[in-house]
């Protein structure tokens, strides 16, 4: 078990692990801009409103797993929103159904903290809130670790934000139907074919394991992110 994917977003989406290239899309391409951590390259995604929002696409496949499996997805990012809407980091959910069905879904809230949805149906289930303001224009580490049975920890910056136990299954029947997208800094809805709760902000990486990562795990990688260079 291992990283299997990753993104560093200097340039492009292409894959530095594996060969799961994500795609760059919107009306406006992401910007690349100087500005992760020590002063090199990230995508800065200015995708605030609806319609055909910056955002990085990945296959459905990309990030599949079956229900036993664990699985952990990391991210850096930097938010600059300044209105009080949701703004997308992560999510990945069936297209072909409403609402947040069979999704997971990771927002910065109006209130400007993280709110982590895991599908269940209805308007969605809004399974934990974290406490801490991430849009203070600081770069932040936010992973979410699955550990193949039904409990999902939510990390920030090296520190336990939020735990729940999931409303659903997560596996192939819920997330990975043959309409799902993955998406970061935007969500697809697929009854008005456009995107919503763009983020307005930076993404310097996102990193797909194979494995329900531990604490001190999380807090390796937060305590070497601090100091990582591209």
């Amino acid at each position: 078990m291992a990283l299997v994917n990753s993104y560093i977003f200097r340039g492009d989406a292409t894959d530095k692990s594996g060969s799961a290239n994500g795609t760059l899309a919107g009306t406006t391409t992401p910007a690349n801009q100087e500005g992760y951590l020590a002063g090199t390259s990230s995508y800065y995604f200015t995708s605030s409103g609806t319609g055909d929002l910056s955002r990085c696409d990945f296959a459905r496949t990309t990030f599949q797993y079956t229900g036993a499996t664990p699985f952990s997805w990391e991210m850096w990012f930097k938010s600059s929103k300044a209105d009080a809407t949701l703004h997308s980091l992560m999510i990945c959910r069936d297209s072909g159904v409403s609402y947040f069905t069979g999704a997971i879904a990771l927002y910065i809230s109006d209130t400007e903290v993280l709110q982590l949805y895991m599908g269940g149906g209805g308007a969605g289930n809004l399974d934990f809130t974290g406490t801490t303001n991430v849009c203070d224009g600081l770069w932040h580490h936010v992973v979410l670790v699955y550990d193949g049975s039904d409990d999902i920890v939510m990390y920030l910056d090296g520190n336990v934000e939020g735990t729940k136990s999931a409303t659903v299954t997560l596996g192939s029947s819920d997330l990975y139907t043959a309409n799902s997208k993955f998406s970061i800094a935007a969500a697809y809805y697929h009854l008005t074919t456009n995107y919503y709760y763009g983020l307005t902000g930076n993404i310097g990486y996102f990193g797909n394991w194979n494995e329900a990562l531990t604490a001190r795990a999380v807090k390796d990688l937060f305590m070497r992110g601090k100091k990582r260079t591209y």
